[in-house]
């Protein structure tokens, strides 16, 4: 018997176990990180938020959105206009856009940049089909959007276009379109007997302070309201 021959089979065979062991443990570490990501994929929501302006996002749904926030929801934010082109100081929203963004820990933000006020103006379709490409990239299972009970024509068009561009994707997995509601726009249209009427509530009670705080983002602009 050759004893050289014995200790490098042991050192070989001990290695061996080694590169095994680390090996088992190795995969059973990915193996729970996977099986995490797989339920937290199945559990986690993808929202969309179809907007005419920055700042209806905060004004219509922030509350809900902060709510989708804590639940590790995934959220994406589409505006068809810029906002501000209809303004007379001309200034944009970017800044107060980003900083929503990052508070709501927005994944996917959509500029689509159609004038101020003017949506009236473009062909719906092509509306349409700018909504129909989002919609189709994200996948959402839940939609936000203007109700079309609205004085703003921006807000009405935002509304009938989603509705339409979602038509194709409900049986798919779109489950949910709620329509909410802008003050100083959405009430005055009551006066023409065109009256938003809910149906669907969401408690945000626990998370009121949040929305304040997204509304002071924008709070230069609710001087022109």
């Amino acid at each position: 018997i050759n004893p050289i021959k014995i200790v490098r089979k042991k050192i070989f065979f001990s290695f061996l176990s080694k590169i095994v062991l680390i090996t088992c443990e190795l995969f059973i570490k990915f193996s729970y990180i996977i099986i995490i990501l797989f339920i937290y994929y199945i559990i986690m929501k993808k929202i969309l938020v179809i907007a005419a302006h920055p700042d209806d996002e905060v004004l219509g749904c922030g509350g809900a959105l902060v709510k989708h926030k804590n639940s590790k929801d995934e959220i994406s934010l589409v505006f068809l206009s810029d906002g501000f082109t209809s303004r007379k100081d001309g200034k944009n929203r970017s800044k107060q856009l980003n900083l929503v963004k990052k508070y709501l820990k927005v994944k996917n933000l959509f500029l689509l940049n159609f004038k101020d006020n003017q949506l009236d103006q473009e062909p719906l379709l092509k509306i349409i089909k700018n909504l129909e490409t989002i919609i189709k990239r994200i996948k959402p299972e839940i939609i936000y959007t203007h109700s079309d009970k609205d004085l703003n024509i921006d807000h009405q068009i935002t509304s009938k276009a989603t509705v339409t561009a979602s038509r194709l994707f409900k049986n798919k997995y779109i489950k949910k379109i709620l329509f909410f509601e802008i003050l100083s726009s959405t009430e005055q249209s009551s006066s023409s007997g065109n009256y938003f009427s809910p149906n669907y509530f969401i408690d945000i009670t626990t998370v009121i302070k949040d929305k304040i705080k997204l509304c002071t983002f924008y709070k230069n602009e609710f001087i022109h309201t």
